[in-house]
């Protein structure tokens, strides 16, 4: 009965063992990744903090065009030596507002503008490198996942070839070299299959990361090596370019610059505020006397050592300079297009190629093994086929692979966000 009670306690303890194992890996499909990503990547988390702290300072600048309003209470005393002392409270309140300023504080909200603009667009830039990211680490975790299976199956077969080898070697029909290299083929599939399995962890890491995970899990992903974006001919990439984010970063910058430019010509004009006060005054609390003043003041600067015309000088050179990395970044994205649609183009293409070696290379494996069974063939041409096979199923993996890989890319160069899979 001790026994028999013991081997139940073992067999329970095993199965809960392993359905814990298999609840802690949760499955992911592409949609998922997607979701947690846009709540919780740093990146992300980041750019728009960014956002908010530019259109901070759009609100401090626009700010200075209001009303600047004050109120102050105060007590005093006064008193000498032949002077009896004497008490004095007031309290008022104090309006300024800025009546012109030759449009310097204008020009200072609308660059102020233009640089919410320029973040909200390298929010777009982040994203899309994000989305990137998180479909690169997916990929490799689909890819690792395939990739186990491949070399368990990998690593059965060697077995399977080092068990007709020993056979024939035991017969007399095949040398100790030719077993000695089987089982050295066996233990690379041993290994590589041991190999794969580290990898699965190390892009479970890694995907963890890019979905911003505070806590490594187990996890695996749920999908195929489908492609989703469609291929047409060759698109317009003078047409692609006009959304494309990284440019029109570039082009809220440059409106930006050329906002400081007219702000900086705006700062040689005088500065004209409008201001009223009123309040009360007396030597008792709450003061009787009624008082309050109006007026006018004008600001103008004589001299100040050239630093209105250095800085001047300072933005007009700022504005030439970002046209030109304009026109860099143009030339830079239209380049990248062009780049990414061709591995794209060449990487579908490929992977029908890697499809048709495998078909040729199953087949020939299976002829091969039967001719090398029965002695029609040596064991130096039947290894030189199954070695082909075993390479055909690995660089198939690897093209479908890339080409998922270069459709991301290619989404990416486009500019195309996480939105872009809703």
């Amino acid at each position: 009965m001790k026994k028999y009670i013991l081997i139940s306690v073992v067999l329970l303890t095993h199965s809960l063992s392993y359905g814990g194992e298999e609840a802690a890996e949760r499955e992911y499909v592409w949609h998922d990744c997607i979701m947690i990503a846009r709540k919780n990547n740093p990146e992300l988390l980041s750019a728009r903090e960014k956002i908010d702290q530019y259109r901070a300072d759009e609100g401090t600048i626009r700010s200075s065009m209001l009303p600047q309003v004050s109120t102050d209470v105060s007590r005093s005393q006064s008193g000498g030596s032949s002077v009896k002392k004497s008490d004095n409270f007031a309290y008022g309140i104090t309006g300024k507002q800025l009546l012109f300023d030759g449009m310097k504080t204008y020009y200072d909200t609308k660059q102020a503008g233009k640089k919410v603009d320029y973040f909200l667009y390298e929010y777009r830039v982040t994203e899309s490198n994000v989305r990137l990211n998180l479909r690169s680490a997916f990929i490799q975790l689909l890819k690792s996942q395939e990739s186990l299976s491949i070399k368990n199956e990998i690593a059965g077969r060697r077995n399977q070839n080092l068990e007709l080898v020993k056979l024939r070697h035991i017969a007399g029909r095949e040398h100790i070299g030719s077993l000695l290299m089987a089982r050295a083929d066996l233990a690379r599939a041993e290994f590589e299959l041991s190999q794969a399995k580290r990898n699965i962890t190390l892009f479970q890491r890694l995907l963890s990361r890019e979905m911003g995970l505070k806590e490594f899990m187990p996890l695996r992903v749920s999908g195929d090596f489908k492609i989703n974006e469609p291929l047409f001919p060759k698109p317009d990439f003078s047409r692609l370019i006009k959304t494309n984010p990284l440019l029109a970063q570039m082009i809220q910058l440059r409106e930006s610059a050329g906002y400081n430019l007219k702000s900086a010509i705006s700062g040689n004009s005088p500065r004209v505020y409008g201001s009223l006060a009123m309040g009360r005054t007396g030597n008792q609390w709450p003061p009787s006397e009624k008082e309050w003043s109006m007026g006018l003041e004008m600001t103008f600067s004589l001299f100040e050592g050239g630093r209105q015309y250095y800085g001047l000088s300072k933005a007009e050179s700022e504005l030439r300079q970002i046209e030109q990395d304009a026109r860099s970044v143009r030339d830079k994205v239209l380049f990248t297009l062009e780049e990414k649609w061709t591995r794209y183009k060449n990487g579908m293409e490929y992977v029908d190629v890697q499809s048709q070696y495998l078909k040729a290379a199953e087949e020939r494996s299976k002829i091969a093994s039967a001719q090398y069974s029965v002695g029609l063939i040596s064991f130096d041409n039947w290894v030189i086929i199954e070695d082909a096979l075993v390479n055909a199923m690995n660089n198939y993996l690897e093209a479908r692979t890339q080409s998922l890989t270069g459709e991301a890319e290619w989404i990416q160069a486009k500019g195309e966000t996480l939105e872009y899979d809703r």
